[in-house]
């Protein structure tokens, strides 16, 4: 009987400390912080990816820090609105990573705005010399650009098929790599 009374009370103590926890952790969320979840393990603690400020002139370096990153989940993902569209479901995501060794450039089939403009986006990468494979991961779909330069081509989506101002300010979602790298900012 004690033991049961022992274990209600260790069973106690730990949901108040994972409260605690959990409330500090949750309330240090910026607006558009991002929780993930391991889709191999979703009982396990996720991780919370930190909305970054960047600019379009920030993509070199970003991507050679991501090129340089040993870790087995690296990407880095630049979320933007076009000048002429201000409703969340308008932001649209582009992302650098590595897969297989091989650095590319992704369009995340996931988002409203991804999605609706998939054929502009295609017409555009055909238009400059490469052909997006559509692959998917982790039950997400998306068209792929290799074998070209990735930083021209991404920040030629951002300012010429969508208008942005090359000085734009943009989020910048990221793993497997330091940023700043090297205290750039």
């Amino acid at each position: 009987m004690r033991a049961s009374f022992f274990a209600i009370g260790l069973t106690l103590v730990a949901l108040v400390v994972f409260a605690a926890v959990a409330t500090n952790w949750f309330m240090e969320l910026g607006e558009n912080d991002v929780i993930v979840f391991e889709r191999e393990n979703p009982l396990g603690p996720p991780r919370v990816i930190r909305e970054i400020d960047a600019s379009i002139s920030d993509v070199p370096e970003v991507v050679r820090a991501l090129s340089q990153s040993n870790s087995k989940v690296a990407y880095a993902t630049f979320a933007f609105r076009p000048p002429d569209k201000d409703e969340v479901d308008d932001t649209l995501n582009i992302q650098f990573s590595p897969e297989n060794g091989t650095m590319g450039f992704d369009w995340i089939l996931l988002g409203p705005a991804n999605i609706k403009d998939r054929e502009r986006f295609v017409a555009y990468a055909e238009s400059k010399g490469s052909v997006p494979e559509l692959r998917a991961m982790n039950g997400v779909q998306y068209l792929r650009v290799e074998g070209v330069d990735l930083v021209e081509f991404g920040m030629q989506v951002m300012t010429e098929l969508y208008g942005l101002p090359p000085d734009s300010e943009v989020s910048l979602y990221h793993e497997g790599f330091d940023w700043p790298h090297n205290n750039h900012r």
